[in-house]
């Protein structure tokens, strides 16, 4: 009996490790007569038996809005290796193109490239940005950071980071300071 649950124990922590990537690139963009640097990266994890693609986030950060846009997997993905970032009507407004929208959200773009370069096809991704953040009538708001345009923003790939471990620890890139000179 010990001998069973012994290879029942060791079969659970074998299929439980994985390997963390991390995947991060950098562009750089004009704002107020300024060069200002802009991040996008996301995390994707495999499993010692699963290479198979998990959904994940997608975060853009540029200098002056620490999380500027989050693009979730689960929103529209199509088999063109295209994410589309869907927003909400109340907080952005679509400014380039026709707006293709419900009664609540926008499609605001789309970033395209992410699984070209997990496979090794491509050292760049490139997000596509048809929207502006509306200023709330009350609050105000900050709207600096990256703004629609019809060319993308091409972001050059760094190596992914790839940590093997049972935990799965890897850098924060959240820390990383973005800056604007």
């Amino acid at each position: 009996m010990n001998i069973k649950l012994s290879s029942t124990f060791l079969v659970m922590v074998f299929t439980s490790a994985c390997t963390n990537h991390l995947y991060q690139g950098t562009t750089t963009y004009q704002e107020n007569n300024k060069q200002c640097e802009a991040m996008v990266y996301w995390y994707d994890m495999s499993t010692l038996f699963s290479e198979g693609e998990k959904p994940s986030t997608i975060v853009i950060r540029n200098a002056s809005n620490p999380r500027s846009f989050q693009i979730s997997q689960d929103n529209k993905q199509t088999n063109d290796d295209k994410i589309h970032l869907v927003e909400s009507k109340s907080d952005y407004s679509r400014v380039i193109g026709e707006s293709k929208s419900d009664f609540t959200d926008v499609d605001c773009g789309y970033f395209a490239g992410k699984q070209a370069h997990q496979q090794g096809l491509s050292a760049v991704t490139e997000f596509y940005l048809y929207c502006q953040k509306k200023v709330h009538p009350v609050r105000g708001g900050d709207t600096s950071g990256l703004q629609a345009r019809a060319n993308p923003y091409v972001f050059k790939m760094a190596e992914p980071i790839s940590a093997f471990s049972w935990w799965g620890k890897l850098p924060n890139v959240d820390a990383v300071k973005l800056n604007c000179q």
